[in-house]
């Protein structure tokens, strides 16, 4: 009895294995393709290939987050260049102010 007691243990652990691997394998894909992602490289996207569920949505909300930042960072790169002349020396121009 024993002997049965631990074989269904050992079976009831492999078959939860096996079943939260096959749930988890694409929250997994999505977190290493997350990882991939960086600020130096924005254009990398998750593939949205798949069934319609919850993991489809997650995806495209996750790739339109991507978009959104990229058009952010993309802005404030292009006003860097425009920064030391626009801010200039302000003394100077507090200077002529008062006199």
């Amino acid at each position: 009895m024993l002997i049965v007691d631990i074989l269904g243990i050992c079976c009831a652990f492999l078959i939860g294995k096996y079943i939260s691997d096959c749930i988890l394998r694409p929250v997994e894909a999505i977190r290493s393709a997350a990882e991939r992602i960086s600020i130096e490289d924005l254009s990398q996207r998750i593939s949205t290939e798949g069934p319609e569920d919850e993991m489809k949505e997650l995806t495209i909300t996750f790739n339109s987050m991507i978009d959104r930042l990229m058009g952010r960072f993309s802005g404030r790169v292009s006003l860097f260049p425009m920064r030391p002349t626009s801010c200039g020396h302000p003394l100077p121009s507090f200077r002529a102010m008062r006199i």
